[in-house]
């Protein structure tokens, strides 16, 4: 089961700071975004080596590969959520007029019907690591 700690190693294991531009949505800034959780996803996934089977691993270790408009962005199966936050430059981190909450369950309402089955029937609490980084020429920092 990926961890956070399986995350750091692939992180060390795999130096490379330079993400792939990566379009889900349409305005740059979204783009970075997007760009930034799928690297969140390889570090968790260690699918930084672009094949075809990356999708069906994601589909594996992954219960929950988000929405646009709620969280949270990723589900590890039987483990953590994750909010993936973009930040531009230096100050406070953007949290869409929300307080950061160390847990999510299963019945919060501000997820969707399809989040809130994704670990099949029972109900479930999870807690929520915020990976945050800024991206510039799509580099990370």
């Amino acid at each position: 089961m990926p961890t956070l700690i399986n995350a750091l190693i692939n992180i060390i294991a795999n130096p490379s700071n330079t993400i792939r531009a990566v379009s889900r949505s349409g305005t740059r800034v979204n783009i970075v975004g997007d760009s930034l959780e799928e690297y969140v996803k390889n570090t968790f996934g260690n699918t930084f080596i672009v094949n075809s089977n990356n999708h069906i691993k994601h589909g594996q270790i992954f219960s929950w590969l988000g929405n646009q408009n709620n969280p949270p962005d990723l589900i590890i199966r039987g483990y953590d959520a994750i909010e993936v936050k973009k930040i531009e430059g230096t100050g406070a981190i953007a949290l869409n007029s929300s307080y950061p909450h160390a847990k999510l369950k299963s019945s919060s309402p501000m997820i969707t019907n399809d989040c809130r089955r994704c670990e099949g029937s029972v109900e479930w609490e999870k807690d929520i690591i915020y990976a945050a980084g800024t991206v510039r020429n799509n580099v990370i920092r």
